[in-house]
């Protein structure tokens, strides 16, 4: 038997057994935490003392036999060790005397030493102990019947020369000790009381290493320590749960065992300590002495001293559990009913001491369901805090166990309201079917704020603005504030739409929210629309009322061609709504970063982020919004070139009132690219006027949104109509500001497309030169492309491969699909056709000099002039670089050099080359530099 700590103990019985054996009696009471050990140092006495000679009577008293008369002492008569083994004939006396004493009428607390049958018994006993010394072991005292206790007593007080020991072992704790003993035993100066400690450090240590002798073992003692809190018990199974027979030990690693000990522990234990360990275990980290008292109905001093004693049986440091697997195994302990009612106990407390509604409501989730009017508060403020932290789960939760209990018509409605907007998180179209009840509870005036706002919001995200409309006049009867706010969300989403109640008088777009129509702005003073978007986001959170501001503000950024803020700031939101599970707010996010990747160039990025829109929200919850990820999903579709993909997600079924909106302006857009890509130039055409006629009607007529007259210059040029096409892109042109470089670059590219040969090449060049200084790749690639066919129809072959290898790199880089033309070109029966004109045009205008060193007119003088033989390897690098469309800042980390080194580098490039403009490069610079420096440092 391996005794851990305990050996001090062991002595000091066996000193007291020696003292008896010489002929004077002795009582020892053994006292400590629940499984210190105490049972153990008994075991170990009683083998020492069947060693000696002695004959060894024991029992264990129990709880459920501590009424039974007499049942200590019949244990003591039925377990008898002895060496020799043969003591039925001393016993057999003993035990009729017992059958006697326990037939006997008069057997009772009061007249039982009077009992002529239990004195023949103690008689009997004095006899047993003439013979040889007598060990009397008694475990768990405290809970011995009264009437063996006192016959043990009368006996030990008879028998004081007599060789006789009697071990009692009691479990520490307040008001744990047997009352007879307190009384009767412990002042008489024959009885020594012996405390068992727990384990120290050094003990906890020993029985580590008794069970591994892996190394290592002895840095662990601390956290086993810490864990166990030097309970033995605790200490073997946490032991057994952390040992790997493979890989030995590394770490405490709390498991089954433990947490059986600890509940084994606790249920020695019975009120007030049971009681106090389970409301810890209910209230966690909240538990504190008066909490536990309220929560228990007690007074502080019980709890005091039940965290005292749970304390030094290794179970609790003060209010808390060691370990929270000890606190998790407590919590699966308690029976369900008796779970129910301290939760809804620990809920009163926590609300009565002020807590927040969140911490009190945890545990109203749990218990019996709300019975005071409060409860009902708590839970409904909860479950808003919850919806404007996105998280509708939750809420739902709360909102589903408060409605039931509501008190009347108004807050039936109200709580109807909340459970929508829950829901809506989750998923937008589960509210449907709750609109016809909100619309009627809205028309008498149940819900008003931003509650009745809040059922116009739902009917507008699923395409029913005149629905809506008619609403926000019945709203407005009610409350005239809350429907002026509602009627500019009304009037920015669907501009075409006007509520019948307020007639002309309705206010318009200056009445919108500055993050609502933050796009309508857009204009060469862009960083003050960029600072108010940004200070939009900066104070975003993830409920719903906070969407249509969040959209708008990474909108403005995107239209804005703040693509890296964009990014910046939807990922920080995405992230959000990924830890809170909002599907709502994570399709719309990935349906704008889609968005941000096509502006970019970078089709693979785009066609995943609008996957993810599409998965992570199914199309029928969408709404009008649809739009935002379709559009996108088919140019970038289309750009990879599985036009067969783009068409099937065309067939989508979209509302038609998202037509009414901007998403509906980005689908036609992307609808008619399509169309573009597969020849059908007029049904192009048509959804390109469509979106100039919206835009025009809404007073969004802002290429930076969707750049409608280039679109349109692209159809009537392959159509044969160049004069109208040049008209819409040099219109357009005229409005573009100064910073918009991708769609001034996009708008040259189509009046090149509409120009003739001369012409073409020169705004080419300009192209490629604006777009250089924008994000679009793609669109760089496009142009090269577009530039390197005028080269080559111009007869410039040379040229035209060195332009064509450059824009083919771009538009690997950007995952686009050539097969022999630019993605968005014409099918090929039709392209055909436009290039055989472009090269009988090249060559007629060209002439007999196209062939030329100086060329026609447009082609940059270096052509013609000196070769690259006077550049340093420095300056060559730098200009290879800047030929392939690199910006300076880039170009500087990846040769790991600065941004004004390349400065200086491309200052006298442009000298040696004779070079006016960074766009001359590509057709200056051998194109084996350019790919080489292509492969070393990336494309």
């Amino acid at each position: 038997m391996t005794l851990a700590e305990r050996y001090r103990e062991l002595s000091s019985l066996d000193a007291l057994f020696k003292e008896c054996a010489t002929g004077t009696v002795r009582v020892a009471i053994v006292g400590g935490p629940v499984a210190s050990g105490k049972t153990a140092l008994l075991h170990a006495l009683a083998e020492r003392a069947v060693e000696a000679g002695a004959l060894v009577l024991s029992a264990a008293a129990s709880r459920a036999e501590q009424t039974l008369p007499l049942g200590v002492l019949d244990q003591l008569l039925r377990n008898v060790e002895s060496a020799d083994g043969d003591v039925d004939r001393e016993l057999s006396p003993l035990d009729h005397a017992l059958t006697r004493a326990l037939s006997s009428p008069d057997l009772d607390v009061t007249t039982h030493l009077a009992s002529p049958s239990v004195r023949d018994l103690l008689g009997r006993l004095h006899q047993l102990a003439e013979d040889r010394p007598v060990l009397i072991a008694v475990d768990d005292v405290e809970y011995a019947d009264d009437l063996s206790l006192r016959c043990l007593l009368y006996l030990v007080r008879r028998l004081r020369s007599d060789r006789v020991m009697v071990v009692f072992t009691e479990l520490f704790g307040p008001r744990r000790r047997h009352p007879i003993l307190e009384t009767d035993v412990m002042r008489q100066p024959y009885c020594r009381y012996i405390r068992l400690e727990p384990l120290s450090p050094f003990a906890v240590g020993t029985l580590l290493t008794q069970r591994t002798s892996r190394p290592g073992a002895q840095r662990l003692v601390g956290a086993f320590h810490r864990i166990t809190g030097g309970n033995p018990l605790l200490v073997k199974a946490l032991l057994e749960d952390s040992l790997d027979p493979a890989r030995g030990m590394s770490a405490p690693a709390p498991g089954e065992a433990f947490q059986e000990a600890v509940v084994r522990c606790l249920y020695r234990y019975e009120s007030p300590e049971l009681d106090v360990a389970r409301a810890i275990a209910i209230l966690g980290d909240a538990a504190s002495p008066d909490l536990l008292a309220a929560t228990l109905g007690l007074s502080r001093h019980p709890v005091a001293e039940a965290t005292e004693t749970l304390t030094l049986a290794g179970l609790l440091d003060g209010t808390r559990f060691r370990d929270g697997a000890a606190r998790v195994a407590v919590l699966q302990s308690i029976p369900p009913g008796d779970r129910m009612a301290l939760h809804a106990s620990a809920a009163t407390a926590l609300h009565n001491a002020g807590f927040p509604a969140s911490a009190v409501a945890e545990h109203l989730l749990c218990g019996v369901g709300p019975r005071e009017p409060w409860e009902v508060a708590v839970l409904r403020e909860t479950a808003e805090q919850a919806l404007d932290n996105g998280d509708g789960e939750r809420a739902l939760l709360l909102l589903k166990r408060a409605q039931r209990h509501s008190a009347d018509e108004r807050e039936r409605a109200v709580a109807l309201s909340l459970i929508a907007r829950a829901e809506w998180l989750l998923d937008p179209s589960s509210v449907e079917r709750l609109l016809p009840e909100l619309g009627t509870a809205v028309r008498r005036g149940l819900l008003t704020g931003r509650h009745g706002a809040r059922a116009i919001d739902y009917l507008l995200w699923h395409g029913r603005p005149q629905d809506a409309a008619e609403l926000l006049g019945e709203l407005r009867h009610h409350d005239e504030r809350t429907a002026g706010q509602a009627l500019n969300r009304l009037r920015a989403l669907y501009p075409d739409t006007r509520p019948p109640a307020w007639g002309e008088a309705a206010p318009g777009r200056a009445a919108l929210a500055p993050q609502l129509s933050a796009v309508h702005t857009l204009s060469d003073d862009v960083d003050v629309l960029m600072t108010g978007a940004e200070q939009v986001l900066q104070s975003a959170r993830l409920d719903d009322s906070a969407l249509i501001p969040v959209i708008a503000a990474l909108a403005a950024l995107i239209y804005g061609g703040s693509l890296d803020k964009a990014e910046f700031w939807r990922e920080s939101l995405a992230a959000e709504a990924g830890v809170r599970r909002t599907p709502v707010w994570e399709a719309m996010l990935a349906g704008l970063g889609a968005m941000t990747e096509l502006r970019r160039g970078d089709l693979r990025a785009a066609h995943r982020q609008a996957s993810r829109a599409l998965t992570v929200m199914p199309a029928r919850s969408w709404g009008v919004g649809i739009g935002l990820p379709l559009a996108s999903m088919v140019a970038a579709t289309v750009g990879l070139g599985n036009l067969d993909r783009a068409e099937a997600w065309l067939d989508t079924s979209v509302p038609e009132a998202m037509f009414q909106t901007r998403a509906g302006l980005h689908y036609l857009e992307a609808r008619g690219w399509f169309h573009m890509s597969t020849g059908r130039l007029h049904a192009a055409l048509g959804d390109f006027q469509v979106c100039g006629e919206l835009m025009g009607r809404w007073g969004l007529d802002i290429p930076a949104v969707v750049p409608w007259r280039s679109s349109a210059a692209y159809a009537y040029a392959e159509l044969g109509r160049r004069d109208e096409g040049r008209a819409l892109a040099e219109e357009q042109l005229a409005v573009i500001p100064s910073w918009d470089h991708r769609t001034r670059g996009i708008t040259l590219r189509a009046l090149a497309r509409t120009s003739d040969m001369r012409g073409r090449r020169a705004l080419l060049f300009e192209a490629v030169e604006v777009l250089q200084r924008s994000y679009d790749r793609l669109e760089l690639a496009r142009a090269l492309t577009d530039l390197s066919r005028v080269q080559h129809g111009l007869g410039e072959p040379g040229t035209a491969r060195r332009t064509a290898r450059r824009a083919d790199r771009l538009a690997e880089a950007s995952g686009a699909q050539w097969r022999g033309r630019p993605p968005f070109a014409l099918a090929p029966a039709a392209r055909a056709a436009t290039e055989g004109r472009a090269v009988a045009e090249g060559r007629a205008e060209a002439g007999s000099g196209a062939g030329s060193r100086g060329g026609p007119e447009g082609v940059p003088a270096a052509v013609a002039g000196p070769g690259v033989d006077d550049l340093s390897n420095a300056e060559l690098r730098v200009a290879a670089l800047a030929a392939d469309g690199y910006t300076n800042r880039q170009i500087a980390a990846k040769l790991f050099i600065t941004v004004s080194t390349v400065e200086q580098h491309l200052t006298r490039v442009y000298r040696k080359l004779r070079l006016s403009r960074r766009s001359d490069l590509p057709s200056a610079i051998p194109p084996e530099a350019s790919l080489a420096l292509s492969e070393r440092y990336g494309s």
